[in-house]
C-alpha cells in the first residue's frame, strides 16, 4: 500500500510524522492534515508489518488494510 489515513483525533501531524520516520527509516514520504485526519503518502510500497508497528506505537487499531490503510482509535 502507498497511503495511510489516521482518523484518531488525538494524533497530531508532527507525532505521526515522527513515528513514521522512525519505523519507515526514511524521510521519503509526504504527510498532511486534511479533513480532520492525518494522511501519509509513500512513493514506494510500505509493508503491512510496518503499518502494524506504526499503529501500535500510535496506540491505534487498523480498520482497513487494502490499497490504503486506515487507522483509528481503539
Amino acid at each position: 500500500m502507498k497511503q495511510i489515513f489516521i482518523r484518531g483525533k488525538r494524533t497530531s501531524l508532527e507525532r505521526a510524522r515522527r513515528v513514521v520516520k522512525q519505523v519507515y527509516a526514511s524521510n521519503n514520504f509526504q504527510a498532511r492534515y486534511k479533513r480532520g485526519e492525518v494522511q501519509l503518502y509513500f512513493p514506494n510500497y510500505i509493508s503491512a508489518k510496518k503499518v502494524e508497528i506504526i499503529a501500535d506505537k500510535l496506540e491505534l487499531k487498523i480498520i482497513s488494510l487494502g490499497t490504503k490503510a486506515i487507522l483509528d482509535v481503539d
